[in-house]
């Protein structure tokens, strides 16, 4: 019933987002206000932002290091600069990119951004937290903003993060990925386990028919020297009214 539902959901609800990020657009969360241009991804029409903003809440950020990678117009990263984390905001798009650092100083809050491929221009830079909402479709992307969305029809974006990731590990790093029911769970696990890291599942929840989980990464050796995995939660979140 539940998969049912779902169906008949995204029926109307894609054609409407598609139009909506088809055009400039604003988006609201709580007191920050944001400006996204036509080629960003919109965190006000899927849920996967807000999800991962939930968890964030629940974090101490006060003058931790914070990497959002892949920031889109940069709401993660406001939230996290409002409650005082040293953020660094970085995305392949350089629109992007110059979108988070607008919305930034229109916000007043200290933000730094840069165009990023992945890791490319954060050499040799570790981090407390890094939070990613990734690109997870299967098809190759063939402009900037596809790579919002499209991970190569090889999930080559996970080859790569993969790879690159533990670099900007310090032995505390908490690292957050949120992942829905549509992407290929499985291929992206196998890919981690093959670079020696293993996802955790940290919280599930289904919003509007549709399953979304938010997972920790970490390297095999930490879970396997210690003996001690994260939590697994799956107490429901809150669900958030501050979506425009």
């Amino acid at each position: 019933m539940r998969k049912l539902l779902r169906k008949f959901f995204f029926l109307f609800y894609k054609p409407y987002a598609i139009f909506l990020i088809s055009k400039d657009n604003t988006c609201r969360y709580k007191n920050l206000s944001l400006h996204i241009p036509k080629g960003v991804f919109h965190p006000g029409l899927f849920f996967s932002t807000h999800f991962l903003i939930r968890e964030m809440e629940t974090l101490e950020l006060n003058g931790k290091k914070f990497l959002e990678l892949g920031c889109g117009s940069g709401l993660i990263s406001l939230v996290a600069a409002s409650k005082n984390a040293n953020v660094t905001s970085s995305d392949i798009n350089p629109l992007a990119v110059k979108t988070a650092s607008t919305n930034a100083v229109a916000n007043n809050l200290k933000v730094r951004t840069l165009v990023s491929d992945l890791f490319q221009n954060l050499q040799n830079e570790t981090f407390d937290y890094i939070i990613i909402n990734p690109p997870y479709f299967k098809r190759d992307p063939k402009t900037d903003s596809d790579k919002a969305w499209f991970a190569g029809e090889e999930l080559d974006y996970f080859q790569k993060l993969f790879q690159e990731l533990t670099n900007h590990f310090t032995p505390t790093t908490l690292c957050l990925m949120v992942l829905s029911e549509d992407c290929d769970i499985e291929g992206i696990m196998n890919i981690a386990a093959a670079g020696n890291l293993k996802l955790n599942l940290r919280r599930k929840e289904t919003i509007w028919f549709e399953e979304n989980f938010i997972y920790e990464i970490r390297t095999k050796s930490i879970v396997e020297n210690t003996g001690v995995e994260p939590v697994t939660f799956y107490m429901p979140c809150r669900r958030s009214s501050q979506m425009s």
